[in-house]
């Protein structure tokens, strides 16, 4: 088996195989880049719908808040300064309310009536609540920037892969 002959016609042999498997693996790599394509576009989806999903109930609760005020709620107690008041022999005194908050770096602070302590209460809590949301709101658009920016990076760097004069070796070529 080891004639010329046959060594030729093996060479032969193998030329052809060679030339039948080149499309071969140039289809094996490109059903294998697709597959990865889609594996990653799947999976930046998922994270995505996720994210818009949280930030849907958090913009949701967010406006469901309708009425708020900035501002801490305050139980006190004061003397009325008067010599012949019962307060004037207590520790503590009369018991008043008041909210306080700062506007444009002022510090405000009004009296509250003691009908409307329960609302005040709702209502300071609902502000700490809508700001509580908003911090909730820009830490998922900051992640969901950050899964499109690697979405981006991902997306260039697989399109330069395309064309060998754009990829080499895992580098960007510069002509």
């Amino acid at each position: 088996n080891s004639t010329p002959d046959s060594q030729s016609l093996n060479g032969l042999v193998d030329q052809r195989n060679r030339a039948y498997l080149k499309p071969l693996k140039f289809f094996r790599f490109f059903i294998d880049w697709h597959l990865n394509y889609l594996i990653i576009i799947l999976v930046q989806m998922s994270r995505v719908k996720k994210i818009e999903e949280a930030r849907s109930l958090v913009l949701q609760h967010l406006l469901e808040l309708e009425e708020m005020i900035p501002g801490s709620y305050k139980s006190l107690f004061r003397k009325c300064g008067r010599s012949n008041c019962w307060c004037s022999q207590q520790q503590d005194g009369h018991r008043f309310q008041r909210i306080t908050w700062t506007e444009d770096g002022i510090a405000k602070s009004k009296a509250i009536r003691n009908e409307d302590v329960e609302w005040i209460k709702k209502v300071t809590n609902n502000f700490r609540t809508f700001q509580k949301m908003k911090r909730k709101l820009r830490g998922l658009e900051t992640q969901l920037r950050s899964c499109i920016e690697r979405h981006e990076k991902g997306q260039v760097q697989r399109t330069r892969k395309l064309r060998s004069y754009l990829w080499a070796g895992g580098r960007f070529v510069r002509r």
